[in-house]
């Protein structure tokens, strides 16, 4: 983007001061078409210190911005960032005593590559005014105590000029600050041919609002009469009163502006006193004209009569009993949630009882039985033996543990015992005696010598002998 301006023009009056505190860049009468930098400082601190101030910041900035920048590149925020550090450290250097107390406020505009970047610290203010629609695009917003006041709803809009503390600024650039105060920057891009950058201190404004403004550079008139204008609208100030007023001669776009940013529309809407002024809520409509024709003093009641309205029946009004508080939907929540975990520990209960009665049946310890194995010895079996007699032998096997088999396995079949050899009990043992005669050859007791001898006697006749 290349922008061409008119030749700007200065205003810097003394008011009814005896002294000049405010400071601009270029300094008076040396501003050209060529000059794409532009400062003015409303200094303070009385006699001297304000002077000192502004000239100080005015001279530093100017200096470090122009001795590290190249005019047709982008202005970056850093520079000028450092610039205003820079600032703050010489206007130290001035007051080293910190005695002066010296302060100063700070306007800045710089046409640039990416369009323009504007700054400022304090109430001094800067516009971007458009003529031909009447608009004012951009106004910054005054570091000051009423403007706080006015954005927290303390002070009305039409008290902004009458405050007694209206003079009562928030930021400024001082000597030997704890806390710099910080400039707000802004990016225009906007920017057309015929459209005015005005710098300006507080001196400008006593006089004269931003409607008075706009009807100067609207006006058909030509760029020295209306500084003449805006000089005699100033005239009786009791401040000093400093300005640059620069004109928009032509805009040429270039391939890329689009990238570069602007910020105006924000900063614009920012601006809460700008907005009231320049969207002020309408005034309630007047009161409707007494139908009646009738002269009514300012006191008495107005009466407006309509159809008459039916009598209505009258109902008695029912006690009010306080209802219970709604629920909550998380103690709802929380019925549920404690309803299913209730739910699933019973399934999981049920479940658990059944698995242990199906175990149990199957760890159940098996009873055992006596299993008795009988051999029957018959007759023909002695016979074949030699004429003995038949024995028939009962003998229960001794009790075996229970054996648990897995099930689905075939039980094996029993072992059968071999028939035993049964001694004829006529014979006597070589080895011992006979095997009917108790051991001893003592009767038992209980039994007499004949009755053990019927019962042997008995033995030999029967058929075989039972062991």
């Amino acid at each position: 983007m290349k922008i061409k301006i008119s030749q700007p023009l200065a205003i810097q009056q003394l008011g009814s001061r005896s002294n000049q505190e405010d400071s601009i860049f270029p300094l008076l009468g040396e501003a050209t078409v060529n000059d794409c930098l532009f400062i003015l400082c409303d200094g303070m601190g009385g006699h001297e210190s304000g002077e000192i101030a502004s000239s100080t910041v005015c001279k530093t900035i100017s200096n470090y911005i122009l001795s590290r920048w190249d005019v047709h590149e982008l202005l970056n925020d850093e520079l000028l960032e450092e610039a205003v550090t820079a600032a703050y450290a010489a206007v130290d250097e001035q007051d080293a005593t910190g005695q002066k107390k010296m302060g100063t406020t700070l306007t800045l505009l710089c046409f640039h590559k990416g369009g323009c970047t504007v700054a400022h610290i304090g109430d001094s203010r800067i516009y971007h005014l458009r003529p031909a629609t009447k608009d004012i695009l951009y106004r910054s917003r005054d570091h000051s105590l009423v403007y706080d006041l006015f954005e927290v709803g303390e002070l009305s809009r039409e008290e902004l000029k009458t405050a007694k503390n209206k003079n009562v600024i928030t930021r400024v650039i001082m000597a030997h600050q704890e806390r710099p105060s910080k400039a707000d920057i802004v990016h225009i891009k906007n920017i057309e041919a015929g459209d005015y950058f005005y710098l300006c201190s507080d001196g400008m404004l006593e006089q004269m609002d931003d409607k008075g403004l706009m009807e100067v550079f609207a006006s058909d008139k030509s760029e020295e009469q209306k500084r003449s204008i805006l000089v005699g609208e100033t005239v009786d100030n009791a401040d000093n009163h400093s300005a640059y007023i620069i004109r928009i001669d032509s805009v040429e776009h270039e391939e890329g502006d689009g990238q570069y940013p602007d910020d105006e529309a924000r900063a614009r809407s920012a601006n809460k006193v700008l907005m009231a002024e320049l969207y002020p809520v309408p005034a309630p409509p007047p009161p409707l004209p007494d139908p009646t024709g009738e002269q009514t003093d300012e006191d008495d009641v107005q009466v407006v009569v309509g159809s008459p309205v039916p009598p209505q029946p009258e109902y008695r009004q029912q006690p009010v009993t306080p209802s219970a508080p709604p629920r909550s939907n998380k103690g709802r929540h929380m019925f549920l949630m404690m309803a299913v975990i209730f739910f699933f520990v019973v399934l999981v209960a049920v479940v658990g009882v059944f698995f242990w009665l199906n175990n149990k049946d199957d760890n159940r310890p098996v009873r055992p039985t006596r299993t008795s194995t009988e051999t029957t010895i018959t007759r023909e079996d002695v016979e074949d033996d030699g004429d003995r007699p038949a024995v028939r032998q009962q003998q229960q096997n001794p009790q075996t543990p229970p054996v648990r088999r897995p099930s689905g396995q075939a039980t094996p079949p029993k072992a059968t015992t071999p028939p035993r050899k049964i001694q004829d009990p006529n014979k006597t043992n070589s080895e011992g005696p006979s095997a009917t005669k108790p051991q001893g050859g003592k009767p038992q007791d209980g039994e007499s010598a004949e009755g053990q001898q019927n019962s042997r006697h008995n033995a030999e006749e029967s058929d075989g002998i039972f062991l």
